[in-house]
């Protein structure tokens, strides 16, 4: 990898890790914020606040969601931890001047910070908690693209994916297979800071689709759900697309280890 491109992911690690702080820190306000007064005004300060494109009815029912659910922390509270032990594990600098058994202890604490959030996203599907276009979910890509393009939909796939390279870094996890180790952790970092790609187009798409309303008006949820998960399909798929095609470590490891 050439120095501008190793710059350049460093700079892209830096801004998607921050977003993703940001997000987390907007869902726990959300959650945990304002719980001794009404959840409308509640509904409207945070609104204001965070320049939300919604209803107001909308996110009030949004907020009511995020503040039954069982299962969001076990998702969100992991984030203020996860880029922390990605930039301590992916700095050559850090590695360098840490022992081995450091640099493996840290390793085992972002897989295991990385599960717990997986865990969080898997429990809110299988118990049926409520995300963005799930109720409306159908298997048509084609013919309805929205209906299949959903948030829930690309949590499941990215999700899945996401745990195929967690075990495959930890399979290959030791000196003798050092390069597929490698080539695992930049699959499984790409596909983490999907999240991360996905808030940066989803604030220029909803920029867009706002400026392009007559009057400026909000997104309505049906409009909000398409948007939310083309973005996140898209954002994973580019991470993905990116790290295999322009990494030539992980390309070289392609030919060993697919």
């Amino acid at each position: 990898m050439t120095t501008s491109s190793a710059y350049s992911s460093k700079v892209y690690m830096g801004v998607a890790s921050l977003l993703l702080l940001l997000n987390a820190k907007q869902i726990y306000d959300l959650r945990y914020a304002g719980d001794h007064v009404d959840v409308t005004q509640h509904a409207t300060e945070m609104r204001e606040a965070y320049q939300m494109n919604m209803p107001l009815q909308d996110f009030v029912d949004e907020l009511k969601r995020l503040k039954e659910s069982s299962y969001i922390d076990l998702h969100v509270v992991p984030v203020f931890v996860w880029p922390v032990l990605l930039f301590m594990q992916m700095t050559k600098a850090v590695r360098k001047r840490l022992p081995q058994w450091v640099h493996e202890l840290l390793g085992t604490a972002f897989l295991i910070t990385s599960a717990v959030m997986l865990l969080g996203v898997a429990l809110m599907f299988f118990t049926g908690e409520s995300m963005y276009g799930e109720n409306d979910f159908q298997w048509d890509p084609l013919g309805q693209p929205a209906k299949f393009f959903t948030f829930t939909s690309a949590s499941i796939v990215f999700g899945a994916w996401w745990l195929v390279c967690g075990v495959q870094l930890w399979r290959f996890a030791s000196p003798t297979t050092r390069r597929l180790h490698a080539a695992w952790v930049r699959r499984f970092v790409a596909t983490g800071l999907g999240t991360g790609t996905m808030r940066i187009l989803y604030i220029g798409y909803c920029q867009t689709f706002h400026s392009m309303r007559e009057g400026g008006t909000p997104l309505e949820e049906e409009e909000n759900n398409m948007l939310t998960g083309y973005t996140m399909w898209a954002g994973f798929f580019l991470n993905i697309v990116v790290n295999e095609l322009f990494m030539p470590l992980t390309q070289e490891a392609n030919k060993k280890s697919l």
